[in-house]
């Protein structure tokens, strides 16, 4: 029984497919050819675009209302045990959750349509307002649009831009390699082994994560005690108090492989220097790769590696780089860094202890993670009101950023090795700009929340739901990934010393 009364709740929210099409551009490369006759038909064909835009974003504000109204009749009839009579405590169980379910689908996907339904508009007047400057620049007669332009070759000229040229990427590269100055900032660093007495060292890793997507979010439940109740105030206005769930998206822009792919060579570049400034005997990577064990590691073939990691609660994506002439690897999601999603692999573990001991060094290997943007959240509670969501861009150091290293003790025999660990307790940002951020997609439904609580009092979410886009200054990036870089590469190498 629970199952037909789920398929009616699921017919009752039937949706549209989400209404987008490719985006209307302002201005084209080939309006200066368009006729007087042409301008006055696409200016016509955007009134029209117009008009169907806002009959959908109507469209898709009552699908959207009707979800949440779906939801609190969901709730209702759980309440009242309406879904205990089709079939006991699973009916009640199974009815109340397939109903909630198809109405938050509901709920969301009219949502969806109707921001992009807005979207399409505003592009479609921005196109209008374009158009109609041309045909007025060409002297066009809107009683008679066949009639010759009185101006043909008139054109509406793009605002200026004051940005400077780019930079090329080398020089890019050289000023900011130029400005890799340490901050003198002692890192928290949380340590495990007793550093390393040896000299001779090697480096078979050095991976460098980009944070290339970041997301900050936070869950406000309104107060358990306050549902389904409306508190008036002193003055006979109407309280409401709702739930809240927001979730603020950034994305990283302006940065592409071959970008990365430079800054982390030079950050390898300066780790090895580091470290023979420190007194340590580096041994050369061609002489690692020629060593027995090496073709015994586990290679990742996938270069750069992307993951989005769901330990701990970590929202972010990355693009995962080693030097240009370095395979990656991971030793093992147990005792390696967790941006690893690969299971324990004993034989790369057992070819790094080989490494170490027939090189009679130690082997490091550093993951530094470049992050984007400091998460501002509020949390998870189901006691507040209000809940707070924001990214700050700022460059900085991911918590764990961290280096693995072992002495390949008894690896000869045994394959057995000491592993010591030096990771980043807290992340650690800069001040400062290094590129732009504006929002690309965003809605809410507070009103359709609050609209739904004044007629039913039941409480409601209200859903706060936003995009950015963070492009960067390729040179003012640069600059920061390197301070931050050689600031984390200068604490390893100290955190070493036994």
């Amino acid at each position: 029984m629970h199952q037909r009364t789920t398929l009616a709740l699921l017919l009752l929210f039937q949706l549209p497919a989400a209404w987008a099409q490719a985006p209307i551009e302002r201005v084209k490369i080939t309006d200066g050819e368009l006729t007087c006759r042409q301008i006055h038909d696409e200016h016509l064909a955007m009134d029209k675009i117009i008009a169907e835009a806002k009959a959908i974003q109507a469209e898709g504000e009552k699908t959207a209302l009707a979800g949440q109204a779906g939801g609190v009749a969901a709730e209702v009839a759980s309440r009242t045990g309406l879904f205990g009579q089709i079939g006991g405590l699973f009916g009640h169980i199974a009815g109340s959750v397939a109903a909630k379910t198809a109405a938050d689908v509901a709920g969301q996907s009219g949502m969806k349509t109707a921001a992009q339904a807005k979207e399409r508009e505003a592009q479609a007047l921005a196109r209008k307002e374009h158009l109609t400057a041309l045909f007025v620049a060409k002297g066009c007669k809107a009683s008679d649009p066949d009639a010759p332009a009185a101006n043909p070759q008139a054109i509406v000229p793009l605002p200026a831009q004051s940005q400077a040229p780019a930079l090329p990427l080398e020089e890019v590269l050289r000023q900011a390699v130029a400005d890799a100055t340490p901050l003198g900032v002692e890192l928290k660093l949380d340590r495990s082994g007793s550093g390393i007495a040896k000299p001779r060292v090697f480096v078979p890793n050095f991976r460098v994560a980009f944070v290339v997507k970041t997301v900050a979010h936070a869950y406000a439940g309104g107060g358990l005690a306050n549902i389904g109740s409306r508190t008036p105030s002193p003055i006979g206005v109407t309280t409401i108090t709702q739930a809240q769930n927001k979730r603020v998206e950034m994305a990283l822009a302006g940065a592409d492989a071959k970008f990365l792919q430079a800054l982390t060579d030079r950050l390898y570049e300066d780790f090895l220097a580091r470290l023979k400034a420190a007194g340590r005997e580096v041994v050369p990577f061609e002489e690692v790769v020629k060593t027995p064990g090496y073709t015994k590691i586990k290679f990742v073939e996938q270069k750069p590696y992307t993951v989005n990691p769901t330990s701990q609660g970590d929202r972010r994506g990355y693009m995962v780089f080693t030097p240009s002439n370095m395979p990656l690897f991971f030793v093992s999601s147990s005792i390696d860094t967790y941006l690893s999603d690969r299971l324990v692999d004993l034989d790369t573990q057992r070819a790094v202890y080989e490494l170490a001991a027939r090189l009679d060094a130690v082997a490091l290997m550093p993951t530094v993670q470049i992050d984007i943007a400091e998460i501002e959240s509020s949390g998870r509670s189901r006691w507040r009101s209000d809940a707070h969501a924001d990214l700050i861009p700022k460059l900085g150091l991911v918590a764990r950023s961290s280096l693995f290293y072992t002495d390949g003790y008894d690896a000869k025999i045994f394959y057995d090795g000491r592993f010591g660990s030096v990771k980043l307790d807290k992340g650690f940002y800069l001040d400062g700009e290094f590129g732009s951020v504006k929002t690309v997609d965003a809605y809410d439904t507070a009103s359709l929340a609050n609209a739904l609580t004044l007629a039913t009092g039941a409480q409601g979410v209200q859903y706060f739901n936003e995009k950015r886009e963070l492009k960067i200054d390729p040179l003012k990036f640069a600059q920061g990934v390197m301070k931050v870089g050689a600031t984390f590469n200068e604490n390893l190498v100290a955190a070493l010393r036994p």
